[in-house]
């Protein structure tokens, strides 16, 4: 029994000792972002601990570092165990240390990004269950319903609960992924993303290609249907520069008029709308 007893009376000799028998890395072996996402994720501690109002990364490492060594560590083991290991403990602060900042993700207010990255996101296989969304069911016969406020709204939702959920690589990889914005908003931008902008009809320079155009579409009743400006190829500069503005994040534009678009503004495309 005093073999037992001797062992189980061990006491780490200071708080060093202590937070690596607890098996956490000393956030001083790690490189990298680690002091800024520690910082990101328990600044109410770091700012009671180093007491300043705006504490910066070299204030948590000068109050770890003056700290690892003390033998009386009781009344200060928990916020150490928070501030001076290696151990984030959500899905945002695991991508600061990665990346240094969230800044590659959609900015939380920004739900017009959310909407785009929604809707050329659906398809994914799984990512409409994933975000906890049923998307409205096609109806035939008639224009697709997309619910693009809906959808944008459920991505959000799952973004933001899912950065502050225990990090997991999957759930990590799945957060940069589906999270960040596109980079575009409109059809003219994402045209000019995909460095299409050359092919756009409404270039001067392009001008007999948009005749010819004009001359293929004039009689179909999808363009006679959209055509409220006249007979003439002038009536599809109009409708081109009229629609190349519109924005993915409302309803309609994903579904109907950016394939009508390619086809009827863009030089070459197989689709016939």
């Amino acid at each position: 029994m005093g073999g037992l007893y001797g062992f189980s009376g061990l006491r780490p000799k200071d708080l060093k000792q202590y937070l690596e028998w607890q098996g956490f890395e000393l956030a001083s072996n790690k490189d990298g972002n680690i002091w800024k996402s520690i910082l990101e994720e328990h600044r109410d501690i770091v700012k009671r601990r180093t007491e300043k109002q705006s504490p910066q990364e070299q204030d948590i490492r000068d109050w770890c570092s003056s700290h690892l060594s003390k033998k009386d560590y009781e009344t200060f083991k928990d916020d150490a165990s928070k501030i001076c290991v290696n151990n984030p403990r959500t899905v945002r602060a695991k991508i600061i240390q990665l990346d240094g900042s969230i800044s590659s993700l959609i900015e939380s207010s920004n739900d017009e990004e959310y909407r785009v990255a929604y809707i050329f996101r659906k398809h994914i296989k799984g990512f409409t269950q994933l975000i906890g969304f049923t998307p409205p069911p096609k109806e035939e016969g008639k224009p697709e319903r997309e619910n693009i406020v809906g959808g944008g709204e459920a991505l959000k939702k799952w973004c933001l609960k899912s950065l502050e959920s225990k990090p997991d690589d999957s759930l990590i990889s799945n957060v940069k992924t589906l999270c960040s914005p596109k980079g575009f908003k409109t059809i003219k931008e994402l045209i000019t993303k995909q460095k299409e902008h050359s092919n756009l009809l409404t270039d001067h320079s392009n001008v007999s290609d948009l005749q010819s155009k004009w001359n293929a579409i004039r009689q179909r009743d999808s363009w006679k249907h959209d055509n409220t400006s006249g007979e003439n190829s002038s009536s599809l500069m109009k409708w081109c520069l009229d629609n190349e503005e519109k924005k993915f994040s409302e309803e309609g534009t994903f579904s109907e008029i950016y394939p009508k678009f390619r086809f009827r503004c863009l030089k070459s495309t197989s689709l016939e709308l």
